[in-house]
């Protein structure tokens, strides 16, 4: 059910449309690897929540599952809390209003949707390395074994940590993204990342409009 999800956002956002136009958030150069895509993605999202005065309190500062997932809360309350205000906003406020909770309800979309592409990565990482077991029941020592034999058969690129973690997650610093290896991603899960980034907080004439 998610992968459908996702591969129809996937498409979706690959999709023209005639309504899209260019601001200065938005990037026209070549995206980097899916981490760091996703830690400049995540910079943003915080930057504009901060500017709202909607961020607090920050629990997590990187871009992985938990990054996103509290960029995505705090984008909902910002959501709710911005349509309260509408309600008593007068006309001269309404606008500015509207663009608001459009960017709001943008970074809580694609803060969703990458956090759903965390899941599934979390999931394939599972069915690697705990597929006769429980996930949770693989000893760590096993764990560090299998992950070993993977790297060894060229199924695994030699990595300083054997966090398996963070073959599938991306909620640390950016200097420790450049030294692992980048994440496994399938084509529909890099293009909802990559449309995403390029297109940052905006993509509609009507952005303003509720």
């Amino acid at each position: 059910m998610k992968e459908s999800f996702l591969k129809k956002m996937a498409q979706d956002l690959l999709t023209l449309e005639i309504n899209t136009i260019i601001k200065e958030e938005m990037s026209a150069v070549k995206m980097p690897s899916a981490r760091q895509a996703l830690y400049e993605l995540s910079r943003l999202y915080h930057k504009k929540l901060q500017e709202m005065g909607l961020r607090e309190p920050v629990y997590w500062q990187y871009a992985g599952m938990r990054s996103f997932g509290e960029l995505r809360d705090r984008a909902k309350r910002g959501t709710e809390k911005m349509k309260k205000k509408l309600e008593t906003a007068s006309e001269d406020e309404k606008e500015n209003i509207c663009e608001n909770i459009k960017i709001l309800e943008r970074i809580q979309e694609q803060s969703s949707g990458i956090v759903g592409i965390f899941h599934q990565l979390r999931e394939s990482v599972k069915d690697k390395i705990g597929k006769t077991a429980g996930y949770s029941d693989v000893p760590e020592p096993v764990k560090i074994k299998i992950l070993e034999d993977m790297k060894n058969k060229g199924e695994l690129e030699p990595a300083k940590s054997h966090r398996e973690s963070e073959m599938w997650n991306n909620d640390i610093d950016r200097q420790r993204m450049n030294e692992i290896e980048d994440l496994n991603l399938r084509p529909e899960q890099i293009a909802l990342i990559r449309k995403a980034w390029e297109i940052g907080i905006f993509g509609s004439f009507f952005a303003g409009m509720c």
